[in-house]
């Protein structure tokens, strides 16, 4: 991923209600790309972009998307390999993907089932100009309650998983599938990056099992965000539990992207605010963001904001006057995840600061629950 050290990192999740002529022109806005049907057209205005290619990690490849390289349920069961479809406990279900009920889920535990989809969809993204594999919903959890396949003329059950959340079996499969697609990916004639969602709700910081799953990406995407889908925003500790992640993914070199999404209505210029200064909390050389009403992945939602000169990070973020705080060489970030308004005295005259969204600047400045304010200034290192 391109440098973010000193730029608010945008990200283009999915292109389908964009142009071919849209992408190129607007490629510059952007770091990366996820799950784009266009690639060629982005790296045409942007010789930077990453532009990845899109697979649910647990599924076979999409059908009439990215170059339709998978094939229906009716398939896979009368086909060659009909014990590679994963089911439910119930023995008939198949485990599909929320939101994915097309993809056809296959058995993660099976080495064949990763092998074939690695060199299902690797030539094809060498042939049609992509740089990178973008693995969706990649989880260490059994978040689909995938339990066994069916063999020998799908008369001999075969349980893989115990079809709990919590299913070591699965989280063991998952980490393999994960280091099996690097590896593929890095092996490649023209070595690709393998970036990968992966929510962090309720992860821990230090967590091993997710820092050995981080170990098998190049870039991690949190796409619950601060805003947890649009659900509700972060508390104090899930706010510093992402805020180290983040931190800690770009320690060890690898971007993280952090995916705000509101219910009902694109964000107001305020939670456009709190997302741009939760992200900056955790900005270093490699990280992008995205914000955007829930449900419009594939279109543009490039914000005015995103234009700021915020300049380089000074520091970490530290917690002072019961809200978090983060100095740059162009701006004060400041966000307060409490329940309660707070009064801040900041740092320097409130005359040497510009709001981002032209909101008054006083000082002390009250900060309200729930807010995030991105204060430009010429000396924010002083």
């Amino acid at each position: 991923m391109a440098d973010t050290w000193s730029t608010i990192g945008a990200f283009q999740p999915f292109d389908g209600g964009i142009s071919k002529q849209e992408a190129t022109a607007h490629a510059p806005r952007y770091v990366l790309t996820w799950g784009t049907g266009k690639p060629g057209n982005w790296i045409d205005g942007n010789a930077t972009i990453n532009a990845t290619y899109y697979i649910a990690f647990d599924t076979d490849a999409d059908m009439g998307a990215f170059g339709d390289l998978g094939h229906d349920l009716q398939w896979w069961q009368q086909g060659p390999h009909p014990d590679w479809v994963l089911y439910k406990c119930d023995k008939r279900t198949p485990a599909y993907v929320g939101g994915l009920p097309a993809n056809v889920p296959l058995d993660i535990s099976n080495p064949a089932v990763v092998a074939y989809q690695m060199s299902t969809i690797g030539p094809y993204m060498a042939q049609n100009g992509y740089t990178s594999l973008s693995a969706d919903v990649l989880s260490i959890n059994n978040g689909q309650g995938g339990c066994g396949v069916w063999t020998h003329h799908h008369t001999v059950w075969v349980q893989r998983f115990t079809g709990q959340h919590v299913d070591p079996k699965w989280a063991v499969a998952a980490q393999y599938w994960a280091a099996y697609a690097q590896w593929f990916m890095h092996g490649m004639p023209v070595p690709m990056p393998f970036v990968a969602n992966s929510g962090l709700g309720g992860v821990v910081p230090g967590d091993p099992a997710y820092e050995e799953l981080i170990s098998h990406l190049d870039g991690f995407q949190d796409e619950a965000g601060f805003t947890f889908f649009g659900n509700h925003l972060v508390n104090d500790s899930e706010f510093r539990a992402k805020i180290w992640w983040a931190q800690y993914v770009q320690s060890q070199g690898k971007a993280f992207m952090v995916t705000d999404l509101w219910q009902h209505q694109e964000p107001s210029s305020t939670q456009r605010d709190f997302s741009i200064a939760t992200y900056l909390m955790g900005r270093y050389h490699q990280s992008a963001m995205v914000t955007a009403k829930y449900g419009s992945y594939g279109y543009e939602h490039y914000w005015p904001e995103y234009d700021s000169a915020v300049g380089s990070p000074c520091a970490d973020m530290y917690a002072d006057q019961g809200v978090y705080l983060r100095k740059n060489s162009g701006s004060l970030v400041i966000v307060n995840v409490s329940k309660t308004t707070v009064s801040v005295s900041l740092p320097h005259s409130a005359s040497s600061y510009t709001d981002i969204e032209g909101r008054r600047v006083t000082n002390p400045l009250p900060v309200s629950q729930d807010d995030g304010w991105v204060l430009l200034t010429n000396n924010g290192c002083s």
